[in-house]
């Protein structure tokens, strides 16, 4: 039993000959880090199951522990194994990828064996391994228990003392926003040394560079500098942290300067514009400033770029009925970082808005850009992740946001939005996108009805053209399209449904299909002559052009793959439900849904779908995700579960049929030989009724019911008897076959 996990280190033996394995110095200059909660750290002995067609690592035996996977994961996200009988422990990967935010997957790429690890993080309870190809196809799952402790003997520990000690006392002082809980742990990446993230204030405190940021909450969307590191370990009560100025210092200002010093970087007489937001943060005209550091009845904001700081004093005698009166009078003390004064900002209150609006220029867009950046992080995650670094900025006329993760930038001018970096290409200029508005109501799935024009139903010869670097289409591959009267569009034997509009672009028609990822769209107007479809993924991502010519008014949706065989569909679906109960468990609201050439099973229990079209089986939902995920052939996987996968069995089929037609009776001895019979697993009744059905057609075309009844068998033999019935519905004739069944090893 040691063949399996050998065959799994051979697998990963090329990483030793390339130097990723063994070689601490090429680790030290390529790895990355995740953190990795405490409960899912450790040393993990796995089983292989559910291992697909192809898969490089077979199914191991779950009943013998000496073919068992080992791996290690340590705090950071280092990935190593070892054999069962040597304690050399091996590096796989200290690459480690954060996919869906800070509650997602850690995936782990080791690409000379063209495989990929991914450990759900979303829970503290250890559920299994899935393992992909590194071309995103899911090969199997690795199984077992919680991980055992291990000593640290995986990769090397990438951080000192210093960061959790720092946690502990912003966690200790200042729990209103850095509450302390089983969901919050150092977290490496997104471009800082170490950072916290707190559900529950919705809150990141984030490390770099001996720098200490603060993101969300009442912090707002743009970090905040808070300190360095050192200097908060030496007084943590000196960080700077929102809601600590009095609503009475809170509005807008406008200030001279005042009582000016000869070393005063302004001038005498400069004007500016102050604003207190209701948080605490200053802002000096286009300077939007941290919170402030409050010492006694001090308030100081401090500006270390520019060294400056500004202060206002909390115990000024301030008549509530004068405030009420006069809106109040500003007075800021203007210094130098080292705290020489240079003069002194002193003015009214001219209104007693907190939005710092007016100094950074907000557009008035703003609420629909912050919506448009919640969607597509919400929905498209791998593209842009939301982390401590992604907020909204402003540069010039852009608001934008960078995906630190991706590398790309979405920005959005005068209801325009643009892209730039990582998968979209790198350009000196953003390239315009699509408008706000449109993509928005994308988002929103505003859906209007299409009409289309019912001149244009039948079925096409279509080829792909003009294919852009992303499309997954080759030029002049070749498809088959069907539109039926009612607007209903299948691609290849693939049903789309009917056509709907969208408000962003209301004279397009489009088909969408959440299993494929397809987007196709027609422009009725502008098809004159033959079929055009517009490709493109459901984010908007153009792929290719589709066109071609009608070649016949066939509007059913057949396509050209091969017609879906339903007994051997019904025959999975029981192999599955009994096999693979846990993922698809039968019951009363499992059953039979088709689409066209489609046949599928929706499990309410597990969330599961189990789908068959002609040969190819898919499935999609919990951890193989929300698309369907190609698993295998149909006639492959019933030989795969049911453990024989070979056609090396004699049949003989012997027994006696009884006719009666009106009143004449007539006896059928039936005698007959097959070879190259599949043997079906002698407990799947389906199975055996559909070897059945096959080999008695030819003398019983219309079957009623088949019963199998007194079965045995051994290592190399199988019997059963089967009673089946047909052309019972005929009036006045029956058909009764009692039939013996043995199959024998050739």
């Amino acid at each position: 039993m040691k063949v399996m996990l050998e065959r799994f280190l051979r697998v990963l033996s090329g990483l030793v000959v390339l130097g990723v394995v063994g070689s601490g110095q090429v680790l030290a200059q390529t790895s990355t880090v995740v953190s990795i909660p405490e409960s899912l750290q450790g040393f993990y002995s796995l089983d292989m199951v559910n291992a697909v067609v192809g898969s490089p690592i077979s199914n191991t035996s779950q009943a013998d522990t000496s073919d068992n996977i080992l791996l290690y994961v340590n705090p950071y996200g280092t990935l190593c194994t070892r054999t069962s009988s040597s304690s050399t422990i091996q590096v796989i990967s200290n690459r480690p990828v954060l996919q869906g935010g800070p509650f997602g997957a850690v995936e782990w790429d080791v690409a000379p064996s063209g495989l990929r690890f991914s450990l759900n993080i979303n829970t503290t309870t250890f559920n299994g391994f899935d393992l992909y190809s590194t071309s995103g196809t899911l090969l199997g799952r690795l199984v077992g228990g919680a991980p055992q402790f291990d000593t640290g003997s995986c990769g090397t520990v990438p951080l000192n003392g210093r960061e959790n000690t720092f946690f502990s006392l912003a966690e200790g002082v200042y729990p209103a926003f850095f509450p302390a809980s089983s969901f919050v742990f150092n977290q490496i990446g997104d471009g800082f040394d170490v950072y916290r993230y707190y559900p529950s204030t919705e809150v990141y405190l984030a490390i770099r560079n001996n720098e200490v940021y603060a993101r969300g909450g009442d912090f707002g969307d743009e970090l905040a500098m808070l300190g360095t590191l050192s200097d908060l370990i030496n007084d943590i009560n000196a960080m700077p942290v929102p809601n600590q100025v009095p609503a009475f210092y809170q509005g807008t200002f406008l200030l001279s300067l005042d009582e000016v010093q000869p070393f005063s970087p302004l001038a005498e007489g400069t004007q500016l514009n102050f604003v207190v937001t209701d948080t605490g943060r200053l802002c000096v005209e286009e300077l939007n400033l941290s919170f402030p550091v409050v010492s006694g009845n001090t308030a100081t904001w401090n500006n270390s770029r520019g060294n400056l700081r500004y202060r206002i004093d909390l115990t000024r005698d301030d008549d509530p009925e004068e405030y009420d009166a006069e809106l109040g009078l500003g007075q800021f003390l203007f210094q130098s970082f080292a705290g020489s004064t240079y003069g002194v900002f002193l003015g009214e209150k001219t209104s007693l808005a907190t939005d710092c609006a007016g100094a950074t220029g907000q557009d008035p867009d703003l609420q629909d850009i912050n919506t448009f950046f919640a969607l597509i992080e919400e929905q498209y995650p791998s593209v842009f992740p939301s982390g401590p670094q992604t907020y909204t900025q402003k540069s010039g006329r852009f608001t934008y946001r960078y995906y630190y993760a991706t590398q790309v930038f979405v920005a959005v001018r005068d209801g325009m939005v643009y892209l730039n970096g990582g998968q979209f290409g790198s350009h000196d200029e953003p390239v315009a996108y699509d408008t706000l508005s449109a993509l928005l109501a994308q988002l929103n799935n505003t859906a209007l009805s299409a009409v289309l024009p019912t001149s244009i139903a039948g079925t096409y010869a279509m080829n792909f053209s003009s294919g852009s670097s992303f499309s997954p289409f080759a030029d002049g591959a070749s498809a088959q399209v069907v539109l039926d009267a009612a607007g209903n569009l299948c691609l290849d034997g693939v049903p789309f449904g009917a056509a709907v509009g969208k408000t962003s672009t209301p004279t397009l028609a489009y088909w969408e299909s959440a299993d494929t990822g397809l987007s196709i769209s027609l422009d009725p107007a502008a098809n004159t002559a033959g079929l055009r479809l517009q490709l493109s993924s459901l984010s908007g991502l153009s792929y290719s052009l589709l066109a071609g010519s009608r070649v016949s008014l066939a509007t059913a949706c057949s396509g050209n793959t091969t017609a879906t065989d339903m007994t051997m569909a019904d025959q999975l679906f029981a192999l599955a439900e009994q096999h693979y109960a846990t993922l698809f468990p039968a019951s009363l609201v499992s059953f039979n849904q088709m689409e066209g050439n489609t046949v599928h099973r929706y499990y309410p229990a597990t969330g599961m779908t189990l789908s068959i079209t002609g040969e190819s089986v898919s499935v999609k939902g919990g951890n193989y995700g929300n698309s369907l995920l190609p698993v295998g052939n149909l006639s492959e996987l019933i030989n795969q579960i049911t453990g024989s996968g070979a056609t090396d069995y004699n049949l003989l089929v012997t027994g006696t049929g009884r006719i009666v037609m009106s009143s004449t009776t007539i006896n059928r001895k039936v005698d007959f030989k097959r070879s190259g019979v599949t043997r079906p697993d002698s407990t799947d009744t389906v199975a055996m009724q559909a070897l059945v059905r096959s080999n008695v057609s030819t003398i019983l075309p219309t079957i009623d019911s088949i019963s199998i009844v007194n079965i045995s068998e051994s290592s190399t033999t199988m019997s059963f008897t089967a009673v089946v019935t047909g052309d019972t519905n005929i009036s006045g004739t029956t058909r009764n076959y009692t039939l013996l069944f043995e199959l024998s090893r050739l």
